[in-house]
């Protein structure tokens, strides 16, 4: 059985309550993370990898995060500010392409017990406030580019945002 074919019958046997989009669960040290079925092109990794994708880093989280203010730099699809708001005060998530971004906020959508605790912000961090070039597949690959004619690539602007102005 290939790895796509087991992540659809994972998908099959979500739990989708009314008015809920449909979802499926993840336990992650002890926490349920919800992934939400129809907005993810990462079914097999929300399905067959996170459970036990970077064990050490969330280790660390589960030290250093609860009850504090997290800012989750690069937040991707979720995977970290998912888990964080389960334990942190707040999840401040920024992640600059669009596509990764609004695959992470359908994913907050199915968690609404945690939703309250996340700001998510479309943006890049850098030293100072502007707008930045970065490729926009979704995947954990994409970068910042520094010229916007970088060949072969799909590129996209996103507003970039300095430590300095978050703080405010």
């Amino acid at each position: 059985q290939s790895v796509m074919a087991g992540a659809v019958q994972d998908a099959r046997k979500s739990d989708v309550g009314a008015g809920v989009p449909p979802r499926h669960s993840v336990v992650k040290l002890g926490y349920r993370i919800y992934y939400n079925l129809r907005a993810t092109q990462n079914m097999v990794f929300w399905s067959r990898a996170y459970e036990t994708w970077e064990d050490t880093t969330f280790l660390v989280l589960k030290r250093f995060t609860p009850n504090k203010i997290v800012l989750d730099i690069g937040a991707w699809v979720g995977p970290t500010a998912l888990w964080e708001a389960q334990v942190a005060k707040e999840v401040i998530a920024l992640e600059p392409t669009k596509a990764a971004f609004e695959e992470f906020s359908a994913h907050l959508e199915v968690n609404p017990g945690i939703k309250d605790r996340v700001v998510p912000l479309n943006m890049a961090m850098n030293d100072k406030d502007g707008v930045v070039h970065i490729s926009n597949r979704g995947d954990s690959m994409d970068q910042v580019v520094s010229s916007a004619s970088a060949p072969g690539t799909n590129l996209i602007q996103t507003r970039s945002v300095s430590i300095g102005t978050l703080r405010k």
